[in-house]
């Protein structure tokens, strides 16, 4: 019941918001809302295992199925030996990239001054890459770990393969909001703005 009022909520005042023009609101309320629910709902044991899984096995097959990486795919945990001793890898729900993903969903989905059209186009090829993103920015850090040992863990995990994601996924919104934007304005002179809902062309 709870799950139902919380969507039925956040529905209510998108539809509100947006029957107003308060565009702002809506896409704030929208995109959080759609981010917020989506974690609690994958973060439940049988989602979130289903997508480790997922994501465990898309790494592995990234790294070639290499013998140097003993896989646990039913817990997506990684056992490798690395110099100075042996590494313990689980992917958690940062690993897999679901947060990003949903909040890209969210801000696509609610984003006011695109057409269905647009925002169709922009969730088929951001959402691949994103995922893709995810899966390069863990097989980044794995191998950074074997090459050079348990010393690089938490600058590999922590600082480089972060920077990698968000920079990478930082693109990814440049070019599915930014560049439409300033292309728009651009073709417009800077006279006015396009309404919202009825699209920008890229």
């Amino acid at each position: 019941m709870a799950w139902w009022a919380a969507v039925l909520t956040l529905t209510g005042l998108c539809l509100f918001f947006r029957r107003h023009g308060l565009w702002t609101l809506y896409f704030v309320s929208g995109a959080a809302g759609t981010a917020v629910l989506g974690a609690l709902v994958v973060h439940r044991p049988p989602i979130e295992d289903a997508l480790r899984l997922a994501v465990a096995w898309g790494v592995y097959a990234a790294l070639g199925g290499p013998r140097w990486l003993s896989p646990f795919f039913d817990t997506g945990t990684f056992l490798m030996p690395v110099p100075g001793g042996w590494v313990s890898f689980q992917l958690d729900l940062e690993c897999l990239g679901i947060l990003e993903l949903l909040v890209y969903t969210g801000l696509v989905c609610f984003y006011p001054l695109l057409s269905l059209r647009e925002k169709l186009s922009r969730l088929a090829w951001g959402i691949p890459a994103v995922v893709g993103l995810n899966l390069a920015r863990t097989v980044l850090v794995i191998a950074l770990i074997y090459w050079a040992g348990l010393d690089a863990t938490r600058l590999a995990h922590t600082v480089l393969g972060r920077m990698f994601f968000f920079f990478a996924v930082m693109g990814v919104y440049w070019h599915a909001f930014t560049r439409s934007t300033v292309t728009a304005y651009a073709g417009l002179g800077g006279k006015r703005a396009a309404r919202p809902g009825k699209g920008m062309t890229a």
